[in-house]
């Protein structure tokens, strides 16, 4: 898998954690799949998965997901897969706890974490979400004023 991929199939592994698929998220994803350039393989494995946690499919592991990750030398993707992980699973309104146990999970993948650990992780990834929506507002603001 490649980056893109592993990113995306955390986030379904997200939508998939409190067996509750919301329009909302899968919107998120099918729109941030077209988004991004990615080359059409990955991008049809991508929605495949969507297509099949739809369906109410099997879908690629955490396992297999954080096996892959273990591949990757890109230190700062599993910040990313965290912090968009905590965002996607804030969609339907708050993360419950079964998604929090996926961005656990994700912690843990790379290490053998304390338990403050994993809260300051999450704290981080809440603390980036308010800062995200401060940053979309300002921007909105920013074209209001030009």
């Amino acid at each position: 898998m490649k980056e893109a991929e592993i990113y995306f199939n955390f986030l379904i592994q997200i939508a998939a954690a409190d067996n509750e698929l919301d329009e909302a998220e899968v919107e998120f994803i099918a729109e941030s799949v077209e988004a991004i350039e990615l080359a059409d393989d990955v991008k049809d494995r991508v929605l495949k998965q969507l297509e099949r946690l739809k369906n109410s499919q099997k879908i690629n592991s955490l396992e297999q997901i954080f096996s892959e990750l273990k591949k990757t030398p890109n230190p700062s993707l599993v910040m990313t897969m965290l912090r968009d992980g905590y965002t996607m699973a804030t969609v339907d309104g708050h993360p419950c706890e079964s998604e929090i146990a996926v961005l656990r999970s994700l912690i843990s993948s790379v290490g053998n974490p304390s338990n403050e650990l994993h809260i300051q992780a999450i704290e981080w990834a809440k603390e980036s979400l308010k800062v995200k929506i401060k940053g979309e507002k300002l921007f909105n603001d920013l074209r209001i004023a030009s």
